[in-house]
């Protein structure tokens, strides 16, 4: 490996580690452990839902390679849910790199990650993923993703987050 090469994969490396440990405190009214659909929790707004996309799926537009991502969240049962993600490049890169992480909101207000994958492309353009996972009933879930495009020594990245979608019995009530 070339040393440009080990200090991008450094870089990222730094980003990943960032984007698994990013977990943000956030409490109810009174300290109380209930949710309701419309509070907003790090950024994230707690919805029934079957879905939730990040804004305008995604980022867009970002840098001289990067050019969007996104990532999604889907109710496909009360307890399976349907991720996915892209990462999109103006041309093609050296490599892409798309991250997805689940997040179930924990009954302390904190968004505790409990899934996540990643996938790299080399030599692409777009890069993109999709999978269905089961969750746990009677949380909310929502889905972040971190996008990377790398360029010869140029490495640009951006992360994309949903609201939070609810997951169980009597979510559309």
């Amino acid at each position: 490996m070339t040393k440009k090469r080990n200090i991008g994969i450094l870089i990222l490396m730094g980003i990943l580690m960032v984007l698994s440990l990013f977990t943000i405190s956030a409490s109810a009214e009174d300290g109380g452990t209930k949710f309701q659909p419309g509070m907003v929790i790090d950024g994230s707004k707690l919805t029934l839902g079957d879905s939730a996309f990040s804004p305008d799926y995604g980022i867009a537009p970002h840098g001289e390679y990067l050019a969007e991502g996104g990532c999604g969240i889907t109710r496909a049962d009360k307890d399976i849910a349907t991720i996915d993600g892209y990462t999109a490049a103006y041309r093609v890169c050296d490599e892409l790199y798309l991250g997805l992480y689940v997040d179930q909101l924990q009954e302390d207000g904190t968004w505790q990650t409990v899934w996540s994958r990643e996938k790299r492309g080399n030599d692409a353009y777009s890069l993109s993923y999709s999978i269905n996972i089961f969750v746990e009933e009677g949380y909310y879930y929502r889905c972040r993703a971190g996008h990377i495009a790398r360029f010869g020594t140029t490495l640009e990245s951006n992360i994309s987050s949903t609201d939070g979608i609810y997951f169980g019995e009597g979510h559309d009530e």
